[in-house]
């Protein structure tokens, strides 16, 4: 029997929020994460006791799954550890020194970059 994967509320915020900053349709984003999940489980039949989920330019976290057969079915425990990545690391001590992080200046540039091309649009349109 195939159940469908539903996202959390919490979730459905999340992928909202990332979808409105990125300007990549919600659609989208959800895949990506589809995918990513895809991947995991993939991962996990290859390996024996712990394998590791890279969230890019957030966290690496190894989980390690066990489980005990009950007479409802197998109980499964997903430990966990996970570990800041580069990127995340940044950010944060960014933050806590009162500067700011690395991700603004990227929004910031991604902003002065698109203004600049509407910019000289307008200027290209208008000189003929």
């Amino acid at each position: 029997m195939s159940k469908q994967i539903k996202a959390t509320d919490n979730e459905k915020k999340i992928i909202s929020i990332i979808s409105s900053i990125s300007g990549v349709p919600e659609k989208i984003v959800k895949k990506v994460f589809l995918s990513a999940l895809m991947i995991y489980t993939t991962d996990y039949f290859d390996e024996e006791e712990v394998f590791k989920i890279v969230i890019p330019y957030l966290f690496s976290v190894d989980v390690r799954p066990t489980g005990q057969s009950t007479a409802k079915g197998i109980e499964l425990v997903l430990d966990s550890d996970a570990k800041a990545n580069q990127a995340m690391y940044n950010e944060v001590k960014a933050i806590l020194n009162g500067d700011y992080p690395p991700t603004a200046e990227y929004i910031k540039n991604e902003l002065k970059q698109d203004l600049n091309k509407k910019i000289d649009k307008k200027k290209a349109g208008s000189c003929g």
